[in-house]
């Protein structure tokens, strides 16, 4: 008698549930009692308890109580001016600058809401950048590293609203310039020749004592020289900075506050007084200045080093001198060069213009603790003679 069809379906599953207990571990459950105990699960939805009553009258958005929140472009910048007012006169001149020209260039005024500021004005203005062929008050076309600093000063405005949620962040993300382009603009300084010093020298000497701003100019431009500092070590320098060290008059260059600060730690240092400005009557002139404030150039200080590099520039012109490859900072070039033409030890030489001593092995470990006294720079420095006029 065949089996009934019954019969044959119960074999076939007690067959499937003997493979299955062999091929699943004992201590997992087996797939049907699995299988029910999801069936048998019961998920319930707590109910909702939705509001009810008369729409209240006060509307869910005030615009004047939000929008109220959100100043104007104007006020906006005030605000940033006043928050960065350690910057120097010309550095918040050329920001004030650039900002103006993004919001012509974008059809925006300052009585306008900050979030009227959007992407398309900023990559509107970057466009009308580039397409510049001249300055707009006759003068040369920007290059790309002028055009680059004014995208970074818009930048961090517009970063500085975002931060306060005025406005959407990343507004000028991806509109810098390439840095190849940027470099390739930028003209590399060199130094002057013992012709353009011969030149330089005695006009910078020949300055009134009468004029105190050209006067101020003149022994600041030669600390610059003999020294080879940076512009703005020099013109923060105050009356306590000029110092005798083991009897050797120094700069002392270091940071104070906000508004006297150097580079980097490697610029904090010492630095010799040459010979050669001391009997040109550089120490002289400090000591009989009016003691009325403590910083030794009070009219350049407030302007930064843009006003002394200006005033450099126009004397190179008059000269018949300038040439795209110097400016103020090629006095630093000009004594790195002379340090190195008198064989100065490397160390040596870093630690008189206040950089890093350098990164290799030796320098970063066994070079790590060298340390110069001031009669070593002073005779590192004293191999440097510039001409005499």
């Amino acid at each position: 008698m065949s089996p009934s069809l019954d019969q044959i379906a119960t074999a076939v599953v007690e067959r499937i549930m003997a493979q299955a207990k062999h091929r699943y571990p004992p201590q997992r459950r087996p797939p049907r009692a699995y299988i029910k105990s999801l069936t048998d699960t019961r998920r319930s939805i707590p109910s909702l308890v939705l509001p009810t009553g008369s729409v209240p009258d006060e509307p869910w958005y005030d615009p004047h109580e939000d929008e109220a929140e959100i100043p104007l472009i104007g006020e906006a910048f005030l605000e940033y001016e006043k928050e960065h007012s350690h910057r120097t006169k010309m550095t918040r001149y050329q920001v004030e600058r650039a900002v103006s020209s993004f919001l012509t260039a974008s059809q925006l005024h300052d009585n306008e809401p900050v979030w009227a500021i959007t992407r398309e004005a900023c990559k509107t203005w970057r466009a009308s950048l580039m397409a510049l062929k001249e300055a707009p008050n006759g003068g040369r076309r920007p290059n790309a590293s002028t055009i680059q600093a004014r995208l970074r000063m818009v930048n961090h405005f517009l970063t500085w609203c975002a931060e306060r949620e005025w406005l959407p962040a990343d507004l000028m993300k991806g509109l810098s310039l390439p840095k190849r382009l940027v470099a390739d603009s930028k003209t590399r300084k060199t130094s002057f020749t013992e012709e353009e010093l011969t030149k330089i020298i005695p006009t910078l000497l020949a300055f009134p004592a009468e004029d105190l701003p050209r006067t101020e100019f003149k022994w600041a431009s030669l600390a610059l020289m003999f020294s080879g500092a940076r512009c703005l070590e020099i013109v923060q320098l105050r009356h306590q900075d000029i110092r005798q060290v083991d009897g050797i008059w120094v700069f002392d260059f270091k940071f104070v506050d906000a508004d006297h600060r150097v580079k980097n730690d490697p610029s904090v240092r010492l630095v010799p007084i040459h010979s050669q400005v001391i009997q040109y009557g550089f120490l002289e002139w400090v000591h009989h200045q009016p003691r009325d404030g403590e910083r030794v150039f009070p009219l350049l200080h407030p302007k930064g080093s843009n006003l002394v590099s200006m005033w450099f520039t126009r004397m190179l012109k008059a000269l018949n001198l300038k040439r795209p490859a110097v400016s103020l900072h090629s006095l630093r070039h000009t004594l790195t060069v002379k340090l190195a033409q008198a064989r100065t030890f490397p160390p040596l030489q870093n630690r008189l213009l206040g950089h890093a001593i350098g990164k290799s092995v030796e320098d970063r470990v066994y070079l790590a603790g060298l340390v110069f006294s001031v009669k070593d720079l002073s005779e590192a420095l004293e191999t440097v003679k510039f001409p005499i006029p």
